[in-house]
């Protein structure tokens, strides 16, 4: 029963790990689709404010999981 219960811990470990891996990718790549669409937008700036704004969230965000 205990070798069931260290390879659970394990697995639970190894989850966590990949988790914040994940969502690192994710918010690095948010980041850059924020920044390919805000340099095709020139003509509507609150958009572009918008764009901005979402992709400052997503950088702290992956300052906060890096």
């Amino acid at each position: 029963m205990a070798a069931r219960e260290i390879q659970s811990t394990k697995t639970a470990t190894e989850a966590d790990v990949t988790q914040p891996s994940s969502s690192l990718r994710g918010e690095l790549s948010a980041v850059e689709a924020c920044e390919q669409s805000i340099a095709k937008i020139d003509d509507e700036p609150t958009l572009r404010a918008e764009l901005e704004g979402c992709r400052l969230s997503h950088q702290r965000r992956a300052a906060i999981l890096g």
